[in-house]
């Protein structure tokens, strides 16, 4: 039974000091994300190559902002990009840039798939 105390007071203050801790982290702000994010994106564009189809920029667009018209918290200015790589990847930087790596196929293939998505 003791035992069991000792845990539940380890537990305890372990939660606490964590909360303590967390509280005492300072996040920055949007504001400064987004800055950060673009500072990024200008570097990201001139190191990799991007696929410019217009078509297919746009159709990555308007996925794009279908799924963040969803998302929860802040609103960014969010971008869609698609990198010229073969292998299938993708990242966010802070503040809203998403890139898409184009991946195998999927470029020449989306233009088959377009009239099924809605």
């Amino acid at each position: 039974m003791a035992s069991r105390r000792s845990q539940r007071a380890l537990i305890l203050t372990f939660v606490v000091v964590c909360s303590a801790a967390a509280s005492a982290i300072q996040l920055i702000s949007v504001a400064d994300e987004i800055t950060i994010g673009k500072q990024a994106q200008a570097k990201v564009r001139k190191e990799t190559p991007r696929v410019t189809d217009a078509r297919t920029v746009a159709y990555l667009a308007d996925i794009g902002r279908k799924l963040a018209s969803h998302a929860e918290g802040e609103r960014y200015p969010y971008t869609f990009s698609i990198a010229n790589y073969r292998e299938i990847n993708a990242f966010a930087l802070p503040g809203g840039p998403v890139w898409v790596n184009r991946g195998g196929r999927w470029v020449a293939s989306f233009h088959q798939e377009t009239p099924q998505m809605k």
